[in-house]
């Protein structure tokens, strides 16, 4: 649960929300599943809010398995899980979690995104910037010709 909680007060901004956070794991005996998972974000209805709890989810499983030193991969790889989420929480996201992992010893990372996801302009209205250099941590740029393209193909 502090896991989960540090990330989303980290990523979003609790302190004008509709909803506080929330982490729960309950045993249930005669059910389908085994426990009942119960998860809420501020502005959880939103479909942004929504596809941030999967996420959020998914880092907390991760960082605490780091933490617990378990037997299981050290990375994680997230494809294409901006959508929809706000640009401000993006960057905040990014910004916790480049702080939050550098202090684990071997954690990595991978995230794909469009550069208009974590690159925008003024116009946006956006007052939070990544808070580290965002070429050093470029593993590769991709783009739409066949000489930039992954494998040097489309696989769409």
């Amino acid at each position: 649960k502090e896991v989960f909680l540090d990330l989303v007060d980290g990523s979003v901004d609790t302190d004008s929300s509709d909803t506080n956070p929330y982490f729960n794991i309950e045993a249930k005996a005669k059910q389908n599943s085994p426990l009942k998972l119960t998860i809420e974000v501020p502005r959880g209805g939103s479909l942004g809010k929504g596809r941030f709890k999967i996420l959020a989810f998914d880092m907390t499983v991760f960082i605490s398995s780091l933490y617990r030193n378990k037997n299981l991969p050290s990375f994680l790889i997230h494809d294409g899980v901006f959508h929809a989420i706000a640009h401000k929480t993006r960057i905040k996201y990014l910004n916790y979690i480049n702080r939050r992992l550098s202090t684990i010893k071997g954690a990595q990372y991978i995230v794909t995104v469009n550069e208009d996801e974590i690159l925008f302009p003024d116009s946006e209205g956006v007052n939070v910037e990544l808070d580290f250099d965002l070429n050093e941590r470029t593993l590769i740029t991709l783009e739409d010709n066949p000489q930039s393209m992954f494998l040097g193909r489309d696989f769409g």
